[in-house]
């Protein structure tokens, strides 16, 4: 049996490989070769508000002294437009070289002036349904569905054919995504199963575009 429908979710197919292999160089979790680097003590007067733009010579002279052997792509203050001391002695440091980030902070850290250094985290957007069931959907888990949405969760204009056993048309987690389907075996457009035990064709069309936020299914 054939049933065409809108797929909210078939992107997952997609994104869900393409997941694995996205992210950083080094380490998922931190923006590679990018530090935060905290003084105990700035001259907080001599600071723009306006540009974040930073003098290393005079506000990190330890970085041409120290790092003689790691070249420094870029550095900025971060929070230059905040009122606060703390958050205007934070500087934010890019290497060229990310592979010599250990020896960096090493490095970084046998400066008197230096509180701490250390990497900046990687920001990541996630989305999780609120759907009653979806923590269930073993499907999602192996496709790395639930990463995949963190990029794309699709959209209406997409439609793909389940070619299965049978599928419930009414039921309220599929209905609202589906065009008319075909029997093959009956020659008519009612391919809703005939016996309660065929279920594999509803199983595989929720799992390509069940109605998510629904809180339900």
């Amino acid at each position: 049996m054939k049933l065409l429908l809108r797929c909210t979710f078939f992107s997952f197919l997609f994104f869900g490989f393409f997941w694995v292999g996205f992210g950083q160089t080094l380490d998922p979790d931190y923006i590679d070769g990018e530090y935060y680097i905290k003084l105990n003590k700035v001259n907080t007067k001599s600071l723009s508000k306006t540009s974040s733009s930073v003098s290393i010579q005079k506000e990190l002279p330890f970085l041409n002294s120290n790092i003689a052997n790691i070249t420094i792509a870029s550095v900025e203050r971060s929070f230059y437009f905040s009122n606060s001391e703390l958050l205007q002695s934070v500087y934010r440091v890019k290497i060229a070289e990310p592979k010599k980030g250990l020896a960096f902070m090493n490095s970084v850290e046998q400066d008197d002036n230096v509180e701490y250094v250390e990497r900046v985290p990687l920001r990541k957007s996630t989305y999780t349904t609120n759907d009653s069931y979806q923590s269930l959907q073993y499907g999602l888990n192996i496709t790395k569905a639930k990463q995949a949405w963190d990029i794309s969760i699709g959209i209406y204009t997409v439609k793909v054919a389940v070619i299965d056993n049978a599928i419930q048309t009414n039921h309220p987690d599929l209905f609202g995504n589906m065009l008319s389907g075909y029997d093959v075996a009956d020659n008519d457009y009612n391919p809703n199963p005939s016996i309660d035990t065929v279920s594999h064709g509803t199983h595989v069309a929720g799992t390509a575009l069940a109605i998510a936020d629904n809180n339900q299914g």
